[in-house]
Formats: structure tokens, sequence, C-alpha cells
């Protein structure tokens, strides 16, 4: 990895974004081809910024559409957003729901760096790894999706170990981000949200060019010491006390 400007490091190496139908993933595959990388995005739905349509929760049709896709390929990068968001108090999530969120979620990355392991040592990459707030501090009926994200948090700090020293790992944690994941359970101008706005130090919620732009950051090369951390971006959500 080299400190050189992100569009001039490129030599149009592969980028891995999955999530990209719309919100954060959309997002950073944009920046990321801006930058001159070839991305190649994957989501269950067609889209602007997604060339491999797929379920990510089908591992089988996962591992049989990207393989020949990243044979022989320098990989600069894998970058995962895609998450299935399902809610519900503990004890009352189906176990296929359960199942299909850590399929999605958690399992699926994994899978991808298997796939891409080689091509990531040659190119010196980096994997980041979108995780949330909720991996560190959660609200009710949410359990599912914030044990998926407490165990991605885990499997970076594994990770960072295992694929070290050529291949660096790290989450980024979003707090409150302007994303169809948000405001599907959130009225934009009900008063959930003026108290969530309220509640963040920064006075507003996220956008996901912030969120691209500190993924581009990782994946640029300039963030060649940093592995195993957790990057919170979350206007201050997490350094207020819960019981203030």
């Amino acid at each position: 990895m080299t400190d050189a400007p992100l569009a001039a490091s490129t030599d149009h190496d592969l980028v891995i974004v999955t999530g990209t139908s719309s919100g954060i993933g959309a997002a950073c595959a944009a920046t990321l081809r801006e930058a001159g990388y070839d991305v190649i995005g994957i989501s269950r739905s067609a889209a602007a910024e997604t060339t491999f349509q797929c379920d990510l929760g089908d591992l089988d049709a996962l591992r049989a559409g990207l393989e020949p896709l990243v044979a022989g390929r320098r990989v600069r990068a894998i970058v995962h957003s895609a998450a299935l968001q399902v809610l519900g108090e503990a004890g009352t999530v189906s176990i296929e729901d359960w199942l299909a969120s850590f399929r999605v979620n958690i399992i699926s990355l994994d899978l991808i760096v298997g796939l891409t392991r080689e091509g990531l040592k040659r190119a010196g990459g980096t994997v980041v790894a979108i995780s949330s707030v909720h991996g560190t501090a959660t609200s009710s009926a949410i359990a599912t999706y914030a044990a998926t994200k407490g165990a991605m948090e885990a499997w970076v700090r594994a990770a960072a170990l295992d694929l070290g020293p050529e291949i660096t790992v790290n989450a980024v944690a979003p707090g409150a981000i302007d994303t169809p994941m948000l405001w599907a359970h959130l009225d934009p101008n009900g008063p959930e949200a003026a108290n969530l706005v309220a509640r963040t130090p920064v006075g507003r919620v996220g956008t996901t060019q912030e969120v691209a732009d500190l993924v581009a950051f990782l994946v640029s090369g300039k963030s060649a010491f940093m592995t195993g951390g957790i990057i919170r971006i979350d206007g201050g959500a997490l350094a207020r006390l819960g019981t203030e």
C-alpha cells in the first residue's frame, strides 16, 4: 500500500461492494468507481450501481456467480454494506429470520473474503465491514440486527489477525444515516425523528456520502497502519450516556 492519492493508486484494481441497490452501499460503489476502481456492485435487486444481482443469503449462488468474476484479479478492497434488518424482540424472531440475518450480514462477507483472499494479498488490500452503532449499544425490538453487528465486529478483530500483515480489516459503524433503511421504520416528520436529531450532538442525521468518503479513505492505502478497528461515524451518538 502507498500514500499516493486515491485516484492515482488504483491501477484499475477490483473493488467488491455489497448492498449497492441504495443507501451506503450505492454511495460507496459510486465513490470508488469515480476514483478509478473497477467495481463489482452486488445486491438482490437491479440498480444503477449493481453489476451482479444476487441474494447474499443464497451462499451457493453467491459463490457460483462471484468466483469467475474474481479469478486471477487483484482485489483492492471488499466493502460489505449489505444488511438484513429484522425487527423483533428477543425470543420472538423466527429461526428462519435469525439464520437469514447471519447469512446476509456476516457469513456472505466471510465467503467473499475466502474467494478473494489471494487477490487481496497481491494488492495489499483491505476489507471494510459496514457495522452499526447497534453493535455497541442498541434499542428494543432489534435483537437480531444488533446481534449480527456485534458478531461482525468480533469477526473484524479475528480476521485482522488471520489476514494480516498483507490484508487489513476494519469496520465502519454508522449511526443514523439518511437511508431508506432508516426511514422505513421512522417517520421523518414525526416526534421520534425529531428526538433522534435532538439527541445527536451534531444536530442532524448523517449522509451516505460522508460514510462513503470514510470508506474511500480506508480503501486508499492511507490507512495502512489501521486494522482490527471499529470506526464510528455517528454524529457523537455513542458519546452520550444512555441514562442522561
